[in-house]
């Protein structure tokens, strides 16, 4: 025999009823606002990271415009390399020392290539922010 006060507990009055449906809608929408937040703070350390990288990356193509303007004026008088070298060096903020790398001279930014009697083939930037090279 069925226990006639699960049927009756199974019933809510309508009262009762519209009260636990606006119950269930508040929850709802706490919780979605709660996520909302957390997507808000989620978001923003993010943005701020991004931030902070391509802040990084334009400080870096700031240094080798810098850099490759500075040795214009030794390669168009046909300086030596130690020279052309020595006023890239003088163009980075960190004066970092130049060294070799794949046959190549990577000074600051800049990588450049000389040829046998000295002069530059190829010069490009230390590094690629946006992928580009070849």
């Amino acid at each position: 025999m069925r226990d006639p006060s699960f049927e009756s507990s199974a019933r809510l009055p309508p009262n009762e009823r519209r009260q636990s449906a606006w119950l269930a809608a508040f929850a709802v929408a706490i919780a979605g606002l709660v996520f909302s937040n957390m997507w808000w703070v989620y978001d923003t350390i993010d943005h701020a990271a991004a931030q902070k990288h391509d802040d990084a990356n334009v400080r870096q193509t700031c240094v080798a415009l810098k850099q490759a303007l500075a040795i214009l004026a030794p390669v168009s008088n046909r300086a030596a390399p130690p020279a052309i070298l020595a006023v890239a060096r003088a163009a980075d903020p960190d004066h970092r020392e130049a060294f070799e790398a794949d046959g190549e001279t990577v000074v600051g930014n800049l990588v450049l290539g000389f040829d046998e009697a000295g002069h530059i083939v190829h010069a490009e930037a230390a590094w690629s922010p946006l992928e580009c090279r070849p």
